[in-house]
């Protein structure tokens, strides 16, 4: 049964069982080899689908490289721009790299609630 799930499946099928069983008889006006030269795109097609979907690995693993490499840069810069005696942790271009300045940090001092005791209602049965 031809289906579209499968349809090199089912085209491969056909082509086998005409290439056996009737190679010289014509089908739909047209031979075996045909049909053959027919089908060839749906083949060619997926081979260049598979042939784009290896450049893409290969291109997506050069881009994280590059970004890798572009953020080790950017922590670099920043880690200059922290250590320069005009700029520093506290320098408005600091925080416009989008960094929390050193004096607008919060000590990170939290107190802890004191735990709330649940009163224990006491119920009666009648």
């Amino acid at each position: 049964m031809l289906t579209m799930y499968r349809p090199l499946m089912s085209i491969g099928t056909v082509t086998e069982a005409w290439s056996s069983v009737s190679p010289t008889k014509s089908f739909f006006g047209m031979t075996v080899d045909q049909y053959k030269e027919a089908v060839k795109p749906c083949y060619d097609i997926r081979a260049e689908i598979a042939e784009t979907q290896r450049r893409l690995k290969s291109l997506i693993a050069k881009r994280n490289d590059a970004d890798a490499a572009a953020l080790k840069l950017t922590k670099n810069v920043v880690h200059a721009v922290k250590a320069d005696p005009t700029e520093g942790e506290n320098s408005p271009l600091y925080a416009a790299m989008g960094y929390v300045r050193a004096n607008d940090r919060s000590s990170g001092l939290t107190r802890a609630r004191a735990p709330v005791e649940k009163k224990k209602e006491e119920t009666t049965t009648t």
